[in-house]
């Protein structure tokens, strides 16, 4: 080995170990950005990783059999959440969506649907920030998932109104977190829900 290879090694090897602090350092960087600090991300999961034909017979048994749809999968191991988790973040859900002057609570009279920015827009942001949250949750765990244990769930609400052109009532999504005390319907757009039976058997997709 000559000189030069020798002075390049220890360059190398001190890399390596800079090298996670600075990933860490910007992922927290990141969720500062959605006002989001690492002890808030840490009270998320439980530690309990399914895959996905748990989270499959998990969110059928919410449905009590009413809706027999497919999932569509975008992980293979998902992490079940606390239930304490989810008032905190709704909270840090909704200053994000006031930095992005994104309209929450709207004037009298505006139904608040927009072609660009409906429901599933709500959701899908809302799934982003949790799968955020989890990757600060899980830095130094053993216990790794791909995706928090949140499937988006779209129906019909009993109250819907009624779409002029299809006569029929308009669909809504929510998502279903499975949590360590239980699943929780939440909509991003209100807080947590209760869905009726009647409702469960409206589903007619589901994402995780």
């Amino acid at each position: 080995m000559n000189a030069d290879n020798q002075e390049r090694i220890p360059r190398i090897h001190i890399g390596m170990q800079f090298w996670p602090r600075l990933c860490r350092a910007l992922v927290l960087v990141c969720m500062g950005l959605v006002g989001v600090t690492g002890a808030q991300a840490s009270r998320m999961t439980t530690g309990l990783v399914i895959d996905r034909m748990t989270l499959l017979r998990m969110t059928d048994r919410v449905m009590e059999s009413g809706a027999v749809v497919p999932v569509l999968f975008s992980a293979d191991r998902y992490a079940v959440v606390r239930r304490g988790w989810i008032a905190g973040f709704l909270n840090r859900f909704r200053d994000d969506l006031s930095r992005k002057n994104v309209p929450v609570s709207l004037p009298q009279g505006d139904s608040g649907w927009r072609t660009g920015f409906n429901c599933t827009a709500f959701t899908d942001l809302f799934l982003g920030n949790a799968a955020a949250e989890m990757m600060v949750d899980q830095w130094h765990s053993d216990a790794q998932a791909d995706r928090p244990a949140i499937v988006a769930v779209w129906y019909t609400p009993d109250t819907a109104p009624i779409d002029p052109r299809t006569k029929r009532r308009q669909a809504h999504s929510v998502v279903l977190i499975l949590t360590d005390a239980g699943p929780v319907f939440v909509d991003p757009q209100s807080g947590v829900v209760n869905l009726t039976r009647t409702e469960l058997l409206t589903v007619t997709h589901r994402r995780a």
